[in-house]
């Protein structure tokens, strides 16, 4: 058992281009097993991978990373020197991914305790980047028209016929295309920080996740219970806004921060999803209140709406230091 090591690496990938981070059986193409078989293939003379990778946060199909984690298990073949064992590793694996055009890159390689698991985080931060036209020079011109529009159809809301005349991706500069999820407008940026202020609490999130989830999350006795911290920065700009053309001028981008130990299934996109229906008029800023008090009433209901991934990063994977370090044997 002695010939066992473990090791932590670091990692970054653009989320567009996998089907999600948790290993399936039927598709290669997610994260863990991109990183799984190239990482076999590296050490495949010198060492064994006893153990499937452990990464420590599996992000959705189209959420992306700046730093996830994941732990693995090495049995040692033979009896070279391995002093650079780490940096081969990085070096190793980055190689490969570079000439592959594998948008993954190991950040950081380090031996830590055979104890130690890297689901067991801390904490976890996301950053997701929000876009929106601060009034934009079509929209004001034209609001009241598409009002008028859906009021004399009888549509419940002008929402119906604005984004399909007024589509804000058309606004969005292509360098962001994958990297900002679009807030549609209408769109009440001060009701929508307000409505953001709800989550920064200690309550039952189970309210806002999948049914699948609210059902594993009972059979593996998890705790829906997440004290969440949230803040936003505005007046932010697109990706080298200072080259862009002035047709993308108008286009704002929000940032929020959002801090936990852990997150339920699609709760950070729920969260923000219904921070967003209420700065739409879709529902009142109650029901934030109602949901988080009272969970158990929304579980068969699908009042908010689920943002999309593409302007979701997983920022950071946080542990206490003590855990990480370790001392080879003499």
């Amino acid at each position: 058992m002695s010939n066992f090591r473990r090791f932590l690496i670091e990692f970054s990938y653009n989320g567009a281009r996998f089907s999600g981070v948790a290993k399936q059986t039927n598709n290669p193409n997610t994260v863990h097993n991109v990183i799984h078989d190239n990482l076999k293939n590296t050490l495949v003379n010198s060492y064994d991978v006893k153990s499937d990778i452990r990464i420590s946060s599996r992000t959705d199909a189209g959420v992306h990373a700046l730093l996830n984690t994941a732990h693995f298990d090495l049995l040692k073949l033979d009896d070279l020197d391995d002093q650079d064992l780490c940096k081969n590793i990085k070096n190793s694996l980055n190689t490969i991914f570079i000439d592959k055009k594998i948008l993954i890159r190991v950040l950081n390689c380090r031996e830590v305790d055979p104890r130690f698991v890297s689901r067991h985080a801390k904490s976890r931060t996301y950053l997701y980047r929000l876009g929106y036209l601060n009034n934009g020079p079509m929209y004001s011109k034209e609001l009241e028209t598409i009002r008028k529009i859906d009021r004399c159809l009888e549509r419940d809301s002008f929402n119906f016929s604005l984004p399909y005349l007024f589509p804000l991706s058309g606004f969005l500069s292509i360098l962001d295309a994958d990297c900002v999820t679009e807030l549609r407008e209408p769109f009440n940026r001060d009701l929508f920080f307000k409505a953001l202020e709800l989550f920064n609490v200690e309550k039952d999130f189970s309210a806002f996740t999948t049914k699948q989830a609210r059902d594993e999350m009972v059979a593996k006795n998890k705790n829906p219970i997440k004290k969440v911290e949230l803040i936003y920065r505005t007046n932010n700009t697109q990706f080298l806004s200072d080259y862009l053309h002035s047709y993308h001028e108008k286009y704002e981008i929000i940032e929020l921060e959002i801090k936990s130990t852990s997150f339920l299934y699609r709760m950070i996109r729920k969260m923000v999803g219904a921070a967003s229906d209420v700065a739409r008029g879709l529902i009142p800023i109650e029901q934030i209140n109602h949901m988080l008090n009272n969970p158990e009433k929304y579980y068969f209901t699908n009042l908010t709406s689920v943002m999309k991934p593409n302007g979701l990063f997983l920022k950071n994977v946080e542990y206490d230091e003590e855990k990480l370090k370790f001392e080879k044997s003499k």
